[in-house]
């Protein structure tokens, strides 16, 4: 008969019994916890991994430092100037390019996933923690980079030029997403980086953290009790199926949105200039008379078949036809998924914004037009913002339509 695995305060505790002679050895030893100890209560946060946290905020916020007082190292980070007065207000500038815009999210994903690997599993309180202090970290260093002058974020651009000082490419992002979405990027990079490196983490040791007592000590296949607590705590991971068919499902129907009804909703037009039909027509008038637009007109140099395109974009009504299918991905997902609906629903609304990043730029974007896919993408950061808390609605909603957890439905979640 095989022995049952017992904590080495067990085994301490069992040679303290057999010295007294006491033969009535308590039934959490069994259980192969501490003697008398009471049952770890599973819906108690477990304390955060110190090591895991520290080493989150020192991968973050080393190369945001270092980019910043380091002169030569100014070009790994986006680092902010005041420029010279123009219409009696100080202007934002940060030398470089357009990239420079994508190292602080690397930076924070790099942290999360190192982080995992040290706390040898899931650190999402970690990250979170970590994440906010490396954002707050990054605000700061913006904030004494302009002299304290905070005020400029909401009236401003940032102007963003090449190093040499020539004025050959101009990108301006809207200063109030340097303190709204291009942190919420930063955040989120921490969290996708801590969730693959735990992945990783538990395919390797086929192991993962115990949620009630934080003992990396529970097998990822059943038995699923912690060995220490033996409370059946243990999670199973973001269900990436379900994420990769929810993602999938839902870039076809923005994709389908935008191309099949967008300009029977009047959110997005691609005409040709040479032959402008009736919709079109209407369009550009409304371009031209009202807000929420964009647009750009591509002319392919003489003596090319390239036709001109002209492209058109109602940037509030995209927001909102992408949120109600991020809603709709987010709700049906924390519906049908159990135990990790909140992850697997958030993952899949952020793998989604990427995806349209990618089919924005191809949409909405022309090469021959200088800055359009910049342009696109800025708006994306600006979607962000309006996604993300549409996602987390919608996953709120299907939790309440989720039908009842069965012990079938418990076992095939847990592997």
């Amino acid at each position: 008969m095989s022995q049952p695995h017992l904590t080495p305060a067990a085994h301490d505790a069992l040679a303290d019994i057999d010295a007294k002679g006491d033969l009535d050895a308590p039934d959490a030893l069994v259980a192969g916890g501490p003697p008398h100890a009471p049952a770890p209560d599973p819906t108690r946060p477990r304390q955060l991994h110190l090591p895991a946290l520290l080493t989150f905020v020192a991968v973050a916020a080393a190369p945001l430092l270092l980019s910043a007082f380091v002169e030569p190292l100014h070009a790994f980070g986006l680092v902010l100037e005041l420029g010279d007065r123009w219409a009696d207000q100080p202007m934002l500038l940060s030398p470089g390019t357009p990239g420079r815009l994508l190292l602080g999210p690397l930076y924070l994903l790099l942290a999360g996933g190192v982080a995992a690997v040290v706390g040898r599993g899931r650190i999402a309180g970690e990250a979170m923690v970590g994440g906010l202090l490396a954002v707050a970290l990054q605000l700061g260093l913006w904030s004494l980079q302009v002299d304290g002058q905070l005020g400029l974020f909401g009236k401003q651009p940032l102007v963003i030029l090449p190093a040499d000082g020539s004025t050959a490419f101009l990108f301006l992002l809207p200063g109030f997403a340097l303190v709204t979405a291009l942190p919420a990027a930063y955040w989120l990079a921490g969290q996708c980086g801590a969730l693959v490196g735990a992945a990783l983490v538990e395919q390797v040791t086929g192991k993962a953290r115990c949620t009630a007592c934080g003992t990396l000590a529970v097998v990822r296949k059943p038995p699923v009790n912690c060995a220490v607590c033996g409370i059946a705590a243990a999670r199973p991971g973001v269900q990436w199926r379900a994420v990769g068919l929810g993602v999938g499902v839902a870039l076809a129907a923005v994709l389908a949105l935008v191309l099949g009804l967008g300009s029977s909703l009047g959110a997005y037009y691609r005409c040709n200039p040479k032959s402008v039909s009736g919709e079109c027509d209407a369009a550009i008038e409304a371009y031209e008379t009202s807000d929420g637009w964009i647009g750009y007109e591509s002319r392919p140099p003489a003596g090319t078949v390239a036709e001109p395109v002209l492209v058109l974009l109602h940037w509030v009504k995209y927001l909102a036809l992408v949120a109600a299918v991020v809603f709709a991905l987010a709700g049906v997902l924390a519906a049908r998924v159990v135990l990790t609906e909140m992850a697997t629903a958030m993952i899949a609304v952020l793998l989604t914004w990427l995806g349209a990043v990618l089919l924005g730029v191809v949409l909405f974007s022309t090469p021959l037009v200088q800055g359009s896919a910049v342009a696109v993408v800025q708006l994306h950061l600006l979607g962000l913002l309006v996604w993300m808390p549409a996602g987390l609605v919608g996953a709120i909603v299907g939790q309440h339509f989720r039908k009842p957890i069965t012990d079938e439905m418990l076992d095939a979640a847990m592997g």
